[in-house]
């Protein structure tokens, strides 16, 4: 037989093998996986239930030499011989999946529209193929401004409004997306849909011409729900201490792995050049926050939740009502979800009894903690080094960039899930490692006459007592705090352990409550605040002070070299530090 009857005869008997393997016998339909870059030889594969994939006409279709065969509509006695009959070439296919998933959402969008044609988002086109124009109101806001990147990207008109310049309109703007600072009433009255952010009331002008207009509107978190229905595998991390850093953390381990994912954090991360990331896969790692029980709206497949704490107390009545939010929370999961939690909070470990997703924990304390740090020390910057261990087999050595007991959790916490994705242990070193903190997280400002200045977000006693101990890690002279209380409910509410965990701090001064949503009615100031730290202080006592640059030049004045400054809050505070130093 010659080599090329021999070839053609191979042609042939693959296609009487196909009739053969095919589940219905009659070969319509090969559905090429945009995922795992699978060809599936039927129409009712079970992993088409899940995956999305794009149909082809059998009798036009042509082979890419460079797939695979799913291992769930192909036998494995049949597998070897297919591939080697259509010389299937698996080394460039992570570039091919790649390119692939990149065309497909060419396909998908044209004209501002989804094209539903070829691909259905399992309710997530039904409830967006409506929408051309989406006007967004507090679209600078961290959360926002993600949104209307991830529907730009998607082909959608998005236009919006905020109320202030900031780093992340300016970054809107370069990506073509129009943004007027005040009220922006002419792209409101052509929109089809306007979304607004918690900060934005009801009164308001914008608000109000939807309102006449008759123009849908939607909140924010209801949104972001909906978009989370467009991603197979939501990652949600949760809990009231460590979201952004532990979403960053994981987000740039997946990164690390080459997975791809869409990401959403609270802060400005480094390794995403902002606070979101639109990725080709079909991860969506998001910061999920439960204030006013929001994160009940997103559709997650994982959950992470980090510690549960007694905050926001302007909507939650007690520590019960919160617990009780996360156990809703947990509901959410499906069957073939999963879990991660914390074995040291004690708020947490109930939580796993609310779901039938698979448990993984995390710890420190807790020796039954399916990952369990040991041996932590930690060197002249406060950084961790520390041993993991999985159900108590030694696992990795880890070494992190950031400061204090506190990100030992997070990172743990971020360790359990990426191994349960599959992550390779080296990939989640190197990505810890490469983690130097998000935007606002113990984040070097500068220095001035020696002393250095650090800047952190927090804004509750718990955290602010995680950045006094990460500080303590450290070598230095006298340290001196800035703080700005954030809410007055917040502030009166927990006005007592705030003074109690200020008074560590060697200088101490604080400033105006920054107001955020809400008004002056409860009767606190921050010289309350003062008061209440001073009474018992041994020493140099606590002061208010109101005008920033007067802070920055009484700091600047006095500070000593090796001293350390943070400048402490989740507001306005910020722009403290950069006076300080004179930047």
């Amino acid at each position: 037989m010659s080599e090329e009857t021999y070839r053609i005869f191979k042609v042939i008997f693959m296609f009487i093998i196909l009739s053969l393997i095919s589940c219905n016998k009659d070969i319509r339909y090969v559905y090429e996986n945009e995922v795992t870059g699978n060809y599936c030889i039927d129409g009712s594969c079970k992993r088409l239930k899940n995956d999305r994939a794009i149909t082809h006409d059998i009798n036009s279709f042509t082979y890419d030499i460079t797939k695979d065969l799913c291992p769930l509509c192909v036998r494995d006695k049949d597998r070897d011989y297919i591939k080697s009959i259509i010389n299937l070439n698996i080394k460039n296919r992570k570039e091919i999946i790649y390119k692939n998933r990149k065309a497909l959402y060419k396909s998908l969008i044209k004209d501002g529209h989804i094209n539903t044609n070829k691909y259905d988002f399992d309710g997530f086109v039904e409830e967006l193929k409506k929408y051309k124009h989406i006007h967004m109101l507090g679209i600078g806001g961290t959360s926002m401004s993600g949104i209307a990147t991830i529907l730009k990207k998607w082909g959608f008109y998005v236009t919006g409004s905020d109320a202030n310049e900031s780093e992340l309109v300016d970054k809107l703007k370069n990506n073509g997306i129009s943004v007027v600072i005040g009220h922006d009433l002419d792209n409101l009255r052509k929109a089809d849909l306007v979304i607004y952010s918690a900060a934005i009331s009801h009164d308001d002008i914008e608000m109000q011409e939807a309102e006449r207009l008759n123009i849908e509107t939607m909140e924010r978190s209801t949104f972001l729900g909906i978009i989370t229905k467009g991603y197979r595998d939501t990652i949600s991390i949760s809990g009231t201490h460590g979201k952004t850093t532990t979403t960053s953390m994981i987000s740039v381990c997946f990164m690390e792995a080459h997975k791809d994912p869409t990401v959403q954090v609270g802060a400005i991360l480094k390794q995403i050049d902002g606070n979101y990331r639109v990725g080709n896969s079909e991860y969506f790692i998001l910061e999920s926050c439960e204030y006013v029980e929001s994160f009940l709206k997103f559709h997650p497949r994982t959950e992470v939740i980090l510690n549960i704490d007694n905050d926001h107390l302007d909507y939650f009545k007690d520590l019960d009502h919160i617990k009780n939010a996360f156990v809703k929370f947990v509901e959410l999961l499906p069957k073939d979800g999963l879990l991660v939690l914390n074995a040291d909070d004690p708020n947490c470990v109930d939580l796993y009894k609310n779901t039938n997703a698979k448990i993984v924990t995390f710890g420190i304390k807790n020796e039954k903690s399916n990952f369990i740090a040991r041996n932590i020390t930690f060197d002249n910057n406060g950084f961790p080094l520390f041993d993991v261990y999985r159900n108590n087999s030694f696992y990795k050595s880890i070494k992190l960039s950031v400061p204090g007991m506190h990100n030992v959790y997070d990172a743990l916490a971020c360790i359990a899930t990426c191994y349960e994705y599959g992550i390779d242990k080296e990939d989640i070193k190197e990505g810890l490692l490469k983690y130097t903190g998000a935007h606002r997280r113990f984040e070097f400002v500068g220095s001035t006459n020696g002393a250095n200045v650090f800047d952190d977000y927090g804004h509750h006693p718990t955290e602010i007592k995680a950045v006094y101990d990460a500080m303590k890690k450290k070598k230095f002279n006298r340290s001196w705090v800035v703080f700005q209380p954030h809410t007055y409910s917040r502030t009166k509410n927990l006005l007592t352990d705030f003074a109690q965990v200020l008074s560590g701090f060697d200088n101490i001064i604080v400033t105006d409550i920054y107001a955020a949503r809400e008004s002056d009615t409860l009767g606190i100031s921050s010289q309350n605040l003062v008061d209440q730290i001073n009474i018992n202080r041994v020493g140099k006592k606590a002061l208010y002070m109101s005008d920033f640059n007067e802070i920055a030049k009484y700091i600047r004045d006095r500070v000593m070299p090796n001293d350390i400054v943070l400048t402490i809050g989740a507001g306005t505070v910020t722009t403290i530090g950069p006076k300080i130093v004179g930047k």
